[in-house]
């Protein structure tokens, strides 16, 4: 049997509002199950660590640490790695997997995406490569 001309429309109205819901709603909620951003300190800050703020190409407010070679001037280390957390926690909570490098004569440069510690912004895959190669960019600071 035919639905009458108004509970059809009606119907697809309903339908359409449904799907957009889900549309606009999904994203917004999917970021949630990729990106785990915090600002809770997990330690204290590495005695050497110079705070760094730098500008993501967008505009976004980045922070960052910059820990330089304990075995001498940071011009002197071996090279800069450049620390890029996973998609949980921030960078406090990762110091002591890279705290042996400037023991062995490497500067370590670490940041926190968008969204994640005392950066600003909302975590995004297209602002977490924005916010790594503008990390890359800003090179170390004391050298």
């Amino acid at each position: 049997m035919a639905l009458p001309v108004n509970k059809r429309v009606l119907k697809i109205l309903f339908i359409l509002f449904v799907v957009a819901f889900c549309v606009y709603l999904v994203p917004r909620v999917a970021i949630n199950f990729f990106y785990y951003p915090d600002d809770k300190i997990y330690g204290p800050d590495p005695w050497s660590a110079e705070s760094v703020e730098f500008t993501a190409k967008d505009g976004t407010r980045l922070q960052g640490w910059f820990i330089p070679s304990s075995t001498g001037p940071a011009d002197n280390a071996i090279a800069t790695i450049i620390h890029a957390h996973g998609n949980a926690g921030n960078m406090s909570a990762h110091w002591p997997l890279v705290s042996w490098l400037p023991e062995r004569n490497f500067n370590v440069f670490m940041f926190d995406y968008r969204g994640f510690g005392k950066s600003k912004g909302t975590p995004s895959l297209a602002g977490l490569l924005d916010d790594t190669q503008s990390a890359s960019q800003c090179g170390a600071p004391s050298q």
